[in-house]
C-alpha cells in the first residue's frame, strides 16, 4: 500500500486481526506484514484471537465497543 492510500486511513482507528491458528498466515508472514504497514506510517492495533481464518465475533464486539 502506498503512502497516498495510507492517508485515507489516517483519521480512523485501524486493526490487524489475526487468528492464532490461521492456516494462511504464518508468524513470519504476519511479522512481515506488520513491518510493511509500519513502514508506511499507518497506525494500527494488532489483535490476536484463538481461532483460524474467520471473523471472530467476540473480537468484533470488543472493537465495536471501543468506537
Amino acid at each position: 500500500m502506498n503512502r497516498q492510500k495510507i492517508g485515507n486511513f489516517s483519521g480512523s482507528k485501524n486493526y490487524l486481526i489475526i487468528g492464532d491458528e490461521d492456516p494462511y498466515y504464518s508468524v513470519e508472514v504476519i511479522v512481515h506484514e506488520q513491518e510493511k504497514l509500519k513502514e508506511t506510517g499507518m497506525k494500527f492495533e494488532v489483535i490476536h484471537f484463538n481461532g483460524k481464518h474467520t471473523i471472530h465475533s467476540e473480537t468484533l464486539k470488543k472493537i465495536l465497543h471501543e468506537i
